[in-house]
């Protein structure tokens, strides 16, 4: 009888092997039911002979790499040979059954090596095998294993829940570290990785469903499964608010700095409303925990109450300058018209004295020359109180003039500073010389002033740079401006 070939594993049908092992266990039984059959005076007979054909075959295993099958066929043949000798059957049988259990041994070691490569390297589909398949095979042989008495059925159990929980453990590995990978260096989304999370859980229950694994180890499995999904819903939560909040500063950041809320429709206060109830969003949706939730809801209302109530101071103090100027108008009104009073009265002082003048003129006595005197000294008085009004009105009319063009750049502060940051206009050039400047008077840097503001406002600025380290701007109204360190020039 020829034992099966070694080389049928996990990846081959081991039917036949079964078969002739089952056959070798049967034939066993047989020899050993004739042995007992036998008068006792053949007990023991060639037993010498058994001793020195075994030595001879032990020293020959000793000394070569002899197969397991081809020694399985040694003992066969010999004790077949020996059928005659109980004893010779008797050690012939545990030789083979050891040799049996070494091939299986080899077998299950070689079913180990296998799954365990293919798990490693995920490689199935090259082989055209998957896990479960192999796993069901693995089950089938160990059964028969059983079924021909060679394995306990401890021995059993140990083997199918070894190789369930190595293709499990190992296919967990793999996943994990093909996870990590793709996120670390292909840029993996969180969305995905959950994906894979789901796929791992989802194959743990079809291999506790397949009995590759116990209940114990799909708890603990799905358990780990499920703290990772938690662990990586929390980071993608984080990263979604932490996005939103970015978005939203920058939002803020721009529209404060460029004092723009209107040309976008928007306003502190709506960006605050509107931050707060996306606020609630997030939390109903549990993006976010409640005490995010409770911090975030109350800082935005903070800032929100601190927003109204300077809208609120804003426009108190708008009407309270409302007042203020109004009341400075009736002042001024009521300066107008005393000193247009005073005016008139001056001038018809003046007539009055010049005619007095005349008469007292060619005055002989000396009461008529005194008088002369004093209607010359009060004549002078009234001439330079008259000059004094009109260099009063002269130089109130420039400082009027410059407010004027305070309020209107402070009233266009936001368009100017618009049209800036799309130009290539270096206006801080332009605010030093201004800053600087004693060259020029102080009503030519109000119609400067007046010019490049205007000039701003509408675009039509050109400047230029010759090869003087002096910079010219040339307006829309003729007007050249040219500055050069700290000294600014003018002219048409």
């Amino acid at each position: 009888m020829e034992a099966a070939n070694l080389s049928v594993k996990i990846t081959g049908d081991a039917s036949e092997l079964m078969r002739e092992i089952g056959r070798a266990n049967a034939a066993l039984r047989n020899l050993r039911d004739s042995a007992f059959s036998m008068s006792a005076y053949s007990y023991g007979v060639k037993n010498d002979l058994f001793k020195a054909k075994r030595n001879s075959f032990v020293s020959y295993t000793k000394s070569a790499n002899v197969p397991i099958d081809e020694q399985i066929s040694w003992w066969e043949n010999t004790m077949a040979e020996f059928s005659y000798d109980y004893d010779v059957i008797k050690a012939c049988s545990e030789q083979i059954f050891k040799l049996t259990r070494s091939l299986i041994g080899d077998i299950q070691n070689e079913s180990k090596t296998y799954i365990d490569e293919r798990t490693y390297l995920n490689d199935w589909q090259s082989y055209g095998d998957n896990a479960i398949s192999a796993f069901d095979r693995i089950k089938s042989k160990n059964r028969e294993f059983l079924n021909y008495g060679f394995i306990t059925y401890s021995e059993y159990v140990d083997n199918v829940e070894n190789a369930g929980s190595l293709l499990y453990n190992g296919r967990i590995k793999q996943s994990k570290k093909w996870l990590e990978h793709e996120e670390k260096y292909n840029g993996l989304s969180a969305d995905d990785y959950i994906a894979g999370l789901n796929r791992m859980a989802e194959y743990s229950k079809e291999y506790y469903n397949r009995g590759l694994i116990s209940w114990r180890e799909y708890s603990d499995g799905i358990g780990e499964i499920n703290d990772m999904l938690a662990d990586k819903v929390k980071e993608k939560n984080k990263e979604i608010y932490s996005s939103w909040q970015t978005d939203a500063d920058m939002w803020q950041n721009m529209r404060q700095t460029y004092g723009d809320w209107d040309k976008y429709g928007d306003s502190e206060e709506q960006f605050y409303k509107r931050k707060i109830e996306r606020i609630k969003n997030f939390y109903a949706q549990g993006i976010i925990s409640f005490d995010d939730f409770d911090i975030d809801t109350k800082n935005a209302s903070m800032s929100l109450y601190k927003t109204q109530s300077k809208s609120i101071d804003n426009m108190l103090l708008t009407q309270y300058q409302a007042i203020k100027d109004l009341k400075s108008q009736f002042d001024t009104e009521k300066t107008n018209l005393k000193n247009s009073w005073a005016v008139a009265d001056r001038k018809e002082d003046i007539g009055e004295v010049s005619g007095l003048l005349g008469i007292y003129k060619y005055a002989v006595t000396t009461r008529g020359q005194e008088r002369y005197k004093e209607l010359q000294e009060r004549l002078k008085k009234l001439q330079r109180e008259e000059q004094l009004y009109e260099l009063e009105t002269k130089n109130n009319a420039i400082i009027k003039s410059l407010e004027e063009e305070y309020r209107y750049a402070e009233a266009n502060k936001g368009v100017l500073l618009d049209n800036l940051r799309s130009s290539s206009i270096d206006v801080s050039s332009w605010t030093r010389a201004l800053n600087d400047n004693v060259a020029i008077s102080t009503a030519n840097i109000g119609n400067t002033l007046n010019a490049i503001l205007r000039a701003i406002g509408d675009k039509e600025i050109n400047v230029y740079n010759d090869n003087s380290n002096k910079n010219t701007i040339n307006l829309s109204n003729g007007m050249q401006v040219m500055f050069s360190g700290r000294y600014l020039y003018y002219g048409m």
